[in-house]
Order: C-alpha cells, then sequence, then structure tokens
C-alpha cells in the first residue's frame, strides 16, 4: 500500500470534479459544533470553501489553507 507524504503526489480530485465537494452532507455539522466555543486566532486546515469562516464570531481571526484551488477560490 503507497503512502502520500508530500504535497502534489496526490491531486486533489477537487479540482478535477468540482460538484463533488457539494455531493455530501455529514449528518452534524462540526462547524457549527466548534465555531461557537473558538476564541482565539483559528488555523483551519483543508478548509475548503470556508464554512469555518462564516461562523466564526466578531474578533476571531482565522487563516484558512486547503490544497485545491477550486477550493480557495470558492472561500469567501
Amino acid at each position: 500500500m503507497r503512502e502520500y507524504g508530500r504535497m502534489g503526489e496526490l491531486p486533489p480530485d477537487y479540482d478535477y470534479d468540482p460538484g463533488r465537494w457539494q455531493s455530501w452532507e455529514a449528518p452534524h455539522d462540526v462547524h457549527e459544533m466548534i465555531a461557537p466555543e473558538l476564541r482565539g486566532p483559528t488555523l483551519d486546515v483543508g478548509c475548503g470553501e470556508g464554512r469555518l469562516a462564516s461562523l466564526l464570531g466578531n474578533g476571531v481571526s482565522w487563516i484558512g489553507v486547503d490544497s485545491a484551488p477550486t477550493q480557495l477560490a470558492a472561500n469567501p
């Protein structure tokens, strides 16, 4: 079984099939559960289109990182 440890070895499929990232919905929205608890600077790795950022309260700084340019383009 091959492990993918470096960026670029496994291209993000969101860039080849942008509709895929909107095709699944979690039974519980982790963003809605965690956002009210965050108080300080937040690093969101795998931020997608920025769902967590849209739920954060005033005064919470946010930095989003994602490997898929399609996701980042949709990020507010």
